[in-house]
């Protein structure tokens, strides 16, 4: 046992790091929580879940826009990603022409040809089930069958609510994650390797981490089945749980990933980020929303942004902001600057006209607060 063991511990803690290790492709996103504290993290390789109490959100933001005759889509082989979505640099499909869509994995297809590259099956299936009705819905009825879908997909509340059991159950899962990983890797690999071990001494360390793992896949069926996950969803949760033991040492990895996937990205991100990550991220979408209204007028795009820019209206008012706090401009935060980039916050010295990175034009950043005069001290 203990040779076996001995050759099969490098293995695991390999997995466990290349579990952790996420390639976000264009227009996906993921919301992590190392410490805590939720991030957003773009496209580009990153490091997601190596801690063993880390919670990750994955998300989806392909941009598609909708009109009453035809969506526009972002080629999923093109390798350029457009700052603003608009219809020039999109590829156009009229719904008549949108024919038999399939998921295979993360693809969605159609016509057995690819349309779309998205995170998960799961989100295949539902952005085919919404392009399906929207064609269905035909002409003059479309936008009103896209703003019902993605009402009920932008609902805080509900997102509110499948959150409460991360909540409840997560307090107690990151100290069982933390004590299975730690005996995972550090109690079992001394008790392997150690000279003077003997097999009661390795018996007793594996009743401990077999008896954490049940620990963890109990929890971890209560959080799953108090979301108002399935039965088949919640088995096929705990399963990889099971079956992959280095991915038991980081479990919210896992259950979290995809517990919203139903839900729009933006939903998710006013449940879970802070007010002043959310309200510089709901700056960046609304002026995204303003420099790409007027880019799709030609193709009868207005009523689409319009009911995007009311989704995000909608969203800062549930959060507790205004909109006049979420668009004031942000504070300098470096000697110097005073211009910053509308759709990534970048900022910028008085000489910039331009975003370098995103193209966009400047604004000013806020004044600073002028001191106030000093009072002579009266003799």
């Amino acid at each position: 046992m203990q040779e076996l063991l001995a050759d099969l511990l490098p293995y695991l803690f390999g997995f466990y790091l290349l579990d952790a290790a996420a390639n976000v492709r264009r227009h996906h996103l993921l919301l992590v929580a190392e410490l805590g504290r939720y991030q957003l993290r773009q496209a580009g390789l990153t490091l997601a879940g190596l801690l063993p109490g880390s919670e990750v959100l994955s998300l989806q933001a392909a941009p598609l826009l909708f009109s009453e005759q035809a969506l526009w889509r972002q080629d999923p082989k093109s390798p350029y990603s457009p700052v603003l979505p608009a219809p020039a640099e999109l590829a156009r499909l009229g719904f008549a022409e949108l024919g038999t869509l399939t998921v295979e994995g993360k693809k969605l297809l159609r016509d057995d040809q690819l349309f779309l590259q998205l995170p998960s099956k799961h989100y295949c299936d539902e952005v085919g089930s919404l392009l399906l009705k929207l064609r269905d819905a035909g002409e003059g009825k479309r936008l009103a069958s896209y703003a019902e879908a993605t009402a009920a997909a932008g609902d805080l509340e509900a997102v509110r609510r499948r959150r409460r059991a991360t909540l409840t159950y997560g307090p107690y899962l990151r100290p069982l994650a933390w004590a299975y990983a730690l005996c995972l890797f550090g109690l079992l690999p001394v008790t392997v390797f150690a000279a003077e071990s003997t097999p009661l001494i390795l018996e007793r360390v594996l009743m401990v981490v077999g008896g954490l793992l049940v620990a963890i896949l109990a929890v971890s069926g209560l959080l799953l089945h108090h979301s108002g996950l399935k039965p088949g969803a919640v088995a096929s949760q705990l399963a990889v749980l099971l079956f992959l033991p280095f991915a038991a040492a980081h479990p919210l990895l896992h259950l979290t990933r995809e517990l919203y996937a139903r839900f729009h990205w933006s939903a998710v991100a006013a449940a879970v980020l802070d007010k002043a990550d959310f309200a510089a991220l709901a700056r960046q979408e609304l002026h995204r929303i303003d420099l790409s209204r007027p880019r799709g007028s030609a193709e009868g795009l207005d009523a689409f942004w319009d009911s995007e820019r009311r989704r995000w209206e909608k969203l800062v008012g549930q959060a507790g902001l205004s909109l006049e706090e979420v668009l004031s401009p942000p504070a300098a935060s470096s000697p110097g600057a005073e211009r910053f980039c509308p759709l990534c916050s970048a900022q910028f010295r008085a000489a910039a006209d331009s975003c370098q990175e995103c193209g966009a034009g400047l604004l000013p950043l806020a004044s600073p607060p002028s001191a106030a005069p000093r009072q002579r001290a009266s003799a």
